[in-house]
């Protein structure tokens, strides 16, 4: 099980949810879910906040939020649903 703590709080993810995620990754046409899937998984991975920010070419306090989205209920999809 992999294990990761991000400012008091830990992710753990078995292997079977980690090959879930990267499944609903690669079957998602929404770039944000997947945004949110790989700041997960690389966390899982030992990542900082940081390190997953330059990587993914997104701000720091976005993927922390994405990280605190799934600590608190595994959200992976905008609440909002866009403007109209």
């Amino acid at each position: 099980m992999s294990n990761t703590h991000l400012n008091g709080m830990n992710i753990n993810l078995t292997q079977e949810q980690k090959l879930k995620l990267r499944n609903l990754h690669r079957k998602s046409r929404d770039r944000l879910v997947c945004d949110r899937i790989r700041c997960v998984l690389l966390c899982t991975d030992g990542w900082t906040p940081e390190m997953i920010a330059d990587s993914q070419l997104i701000h720091e306090t976005t993927v922390r939020r994405h990280l605190n989205d799934w600590l608190n209920g595994e959200k992976l999809a905008p609440e909002n649903g866009g403007s109209d």
